[in-house]
């Protein structure tokens, strides 16, 4: 949970060797400008298709989109748009990595004039486009009033299966007349629970062999070894208990195949490796 820092043009904790630092007047971060984007075949579909269903009344689609499909250049192109037809927007992510992520490509798309709601970055709440925090929206806009959220014309919300969440809802229950467009790659949530509170219709992105034709991803090749003794392991919501995963001893002999199984399988060749709760 982010710390609550009265509004105000604060400055940016940069760090060394990087270009964060406290934007310009045509770029957030400091850093240079990039060629802008060319969007993608598919890409461009999915920002028609979604024009197409705003036009039709359907103003709070949801994009789905793989891992590496390019969802924040989707969304990019849709606050140009935006920007074009004289509207203030608001992007909602949950992670400084994702605000981070959304300005880089803000400036790639030649829209640098944009400022945060986010402890410890800049802020300038005239800035047409604002790229917030969810929890700092809500600690400074809902829970102390220290800022008023202006009345935005496009709202997005990254890594939109969180927006179940209350901090989501409220902010879309201040702009009732905003077109909201939702971002995710994993629409079905562990809860079970929907997301049809927030949004009234899917745009579905490529399947993974169109993204792979397009370069996005590989193929690739799963190895598995024998299935494991799951004996006393209780499943909830779908799934196994991870604490008990951890102390099985089904687990811990199905850690160490995996583990036999991977060095052969990637014997000679580069890899990475990862380890999660197993005994090796």
């Amino acid at each position: 949970m982010d710390t609550e820092n009265p509004p105000g043009e604060a400055e940016f904790p940069g760090r060394a060797g990087d270009c964060l630092s406290r934007p310009s007047s045509n770029t957030a971060f400091g850093c240079q400008k990039q060629p802008k984007i060319t969007l993608l075949g598919y890409q461009k579909d999915i920002c028609d298709r979604l024009n197409a269903h705003i036009a039709a009344g359907q103003r709070r689609p949801l994009v789905v989109v793989r891992t590496a499909g390019g969802k924040t250049v989707i969304a990019v192109e849709m606050i140009r748009q935006a920007i074009e037809r004289g509207e203030e927007v608001l992007v909602v992510v949950h992670t400084t990595e994702l605000i981070e992520q959304t300005s880089r490509k803000l400036i790639d798309h030649d829209l640098g004039d944009h400022a945060f709601i986010k402890a410890g970055y800049p802020t300038r709440l005239l800035a047409p486009i604002q790229i917030a925090s969810v929890q700092t929206v809500n600690a400074r806009a809902f829970r102390s009033r220290k800022i008023e959220l202006r009345k935005f014309g496009l709202i997005v919300i990254d890594e939109a299966h969180h927006a179940r969440a209350k901090t989501y809802q409220q902010i879309v229950d201040a702009n009732p007349t905003a077109v909201i467009i939702g971002l995710t790659a994993t629409p079905c949530r562990g809860d079970g629970r929907g997301l049809g509170n927030i949004f009234d219709t899917i745009v579905l992105g490529p399947s993974f062999e169109e993204l792979k034709d397009a370069g996005r991803l590989v193929s690739s090749r799963i190895y598995a070894p024998q299935r494991p003794d799951l004996k006393g392991v209780h499943i909830r919501q779908g799934d196994y208990v991870e604490s008990e995963l951890a102390g099985s001893d089904g687990q811990a002999k199905a850690g160490r195949r995996r583990r036999d199984a991977l060095v052969q399988a990637c014997r000679g060749a580069p890899h990475r490796r990862f380890r999660q709760q197993c005994q090796t």
